[in-house]
């Protein structure tokens, strides 16, 4: 996880890292720890706002045991849009919560087990996009088709300048 800036970008992004975090422990001995610190956050609205998280997260946690080994990759990304937006509001309402957020997503992430460590990432580029993605310190370029790729520069320097 990364020190993202406090804008509403890096929010966001930190949203959608607790979001991940989340839904990647559903199913996991991980889970109650990230159900206890989400639950722990959303509690700062109120004793029924912090209920109402937690029977959310056992219901949809239920429906990921429920999916099966072999879909609940799929179940879990179906989840985390969900809560990427309720954690978002959340840090929106509480700006305050941000360092504790960060700190529950490391936790959790360290919990998890090293098949949900690891995540799937799908870029697709049209209409003559160019798509650059990092993930795990690799960083890809990717060119749609119709568009030629800028030549690889010989010497390491960066082809743009």
């Amino acid at each position: 996880m990364t020190d993202l800036p406090t804008t509403a970008e890096g929010l966001g992004e930190l949203a959608q890292e607790g979001a991940i975090a989340l839904v990647g422990a559903m199913a996991t001995g991980a889970f109650r720890a990230a159900r206890d610190g989400i639950g722990r956050l959303f509690g700062r609205l109120g004793p029924a706002r912090r209920a109402r998280a937690e029977e959310q997260l056992d219901e949809e946690e239920g429906l990921v045991v429920a999916a099966g080994e072999d879909e609940r990759d799929q179940a879990r990304k179906a989840l985390a849009p969900g809560w990427q937006l309720r954690l978002g509001r959340l840090l929106e309402d509480q700006p305050d919560i941000e360092a504790e957020l960060r700190d529950l997503i490391a936790r959790v992430q360290d919990e998890l087990p090293e098949a949900q460590q690891h995540w799937l990432q799908t870029n697709v580029a049209r209409d003559h996009g160019t798509v650059l993605a990092a993930q795990g310190g690799n960083v890809i370029q990717y060119h749609a088709a119709g568009k030629p790729a800028p030549p690889a520069p010989e010497d390491g320097a960066d082809p743009q300048r």
